[in-house]
């Protein structure tokens, strides 16, 4: 059985944070197991998660000006 832990994510940099977490762990496992061949298929070549690209920084919001298209007095 798979149990799946639900997360509330609010933002995309929660979820870029997230899932940069996750798959950073899942490349060093991959890493750790490390076989160099493989020994049924010695001629297939070694394969790995490739690195993540640099993140691009988020944009800071201003909390106290209103969303683009908001108007004023609505939630």
């Amino acid at each position: 059985m798979i149990f799946l832990r639900p997360v509330i994510l609010r933002d995309g940099a929660a979820s870029n944070t997230l899932s940069t977490d996750r798959y950073q762990y899942l490349r060093n496992e991959q890493a750790k197991f490390g076989f160099d061949s493989n020994p049924f298929l010695p001629d297939l070549p070694k394969v790995g998660l490739p690195a993540l690209p640099a993140a691009k920084p988020a944009e800071a919001v201003d909390p106290a000006r209103p969303a683009a298209g908001a108007e004023p007095g609505q939630p």
